[in-house]
């Protein structure tokens, strides 16, 4: 688990050959993905992982604040897809 430059937070699983492949992404609070991670895990949907999270960091905006507040499973709405640039 690691957090973006603007707050939110993915998941990533690294293969054994050192790729990386994303899991989830645009969480806006750390515990709720830590919370989805355990689970997957203890589903046994990612076998033989292990749940590593970065520390939280300090953000100056507010927009990045929001992004970090507590938000329950039950109240969290996926982001939309943004278009890329150039597209």
């Amino acid at each position: 688990m690691t957090q973006d430059s603007d707050g939110s937070w993915l998941l990533s699983l690294e293969n054994e050959d050192g790729s990386l492949k994303l899991l989830a992404h645009s969480f806006p609070s750390r515990e709720l993905l830590l919370h989805e991670a355990e689970t997957l895990t203890e589903q046994g949907r990612l076998q033989g992982a292990e749940v590593l999270a970065d520390p939280e960091m300090a953000h100056d905006s507010a927009a990045a604040a929001d992004a970090t507040e507590e938000v329950s499973a039950e109240e969290y709405v996926p982001p939309k897809p943004k278009r890329v640039r150039g597209s």
